[in-house]
């Protein structure tokens, strides 16, 4: 067995540096770098009940009659049909911020708000377009069999926003 944990000792070193609104980065840093030790067999790991800002530590599982979905990893599966795929870091943050909000519309401001605060405001990109640009991606993910302007899930509402719409459970 390993007893060595200066690659967790370093990793915390390397991002203590980083700004505040980084916090996510640290933490998946955190997140992979524990588990390359423990598939490693490192030894005497401190349990493992808080993240990097002290918070305890929950992965995040989320259930509903469409997918089973993780947050953390950003990993979906369908459960009409068993496909299973990893999200882009972006569209894992899109598709968080409507399983937290099921069945409700959300504006495209709010939507570009919950992708796009960690950056700088003086970044210039087009976030109406870009934002639609995902919905798209997303939809493709979700309902690859769909026809543009037949989605039964990932459902837009003009001027107002979209909805993931999330039958109730059996």
């Amino acid at each position: 067995m390993i007893k060595d944990t200066s690659m967790l000792e370093d990793l915390f070193g390397r991002t203590r540096g980083l700004p505040a609104n980084q916090d996510s980065i640290k933490q998946k840093a955190f997140d992979k770098a524990w588990k390359i030790l423990e598939e490693a067999g490192v030894e005497d790991l401190p349990p493992r009940e808080k993240d990097i800002q002290g918070i305890p530590y929950k992965e995040e599982i989320i259930e509903n009659s469409l997918f089973i979905y993780n947050v953390e990893t950003g990993e979906v599966e369908m459960k009409s049909d068993g496909r299973k795929f990893r999200l882009t870091p972006t569209l894992n943050k899109l598709l968080t911020v409507f399983t937290h909000n099921p069945n409700r519309v959300l504006s495209t401001q709010a939507l570009e708000s919950a992708i796009w605060d960690d950056y700088s405001s003086d970044i210039s990109i087009d976030k109406a377009s870009a934002l639609r640009n995902y919905i798209k991606k997303l939809r493709r993910h979700l309902e690859p069999e769909a026809r543009k302007g037949n989605y039964k899930f990932l459902v837009t509402y003009p001027w107002r926003g979209y909805m993931l719409g999330v039958p109730e459970m059996p």
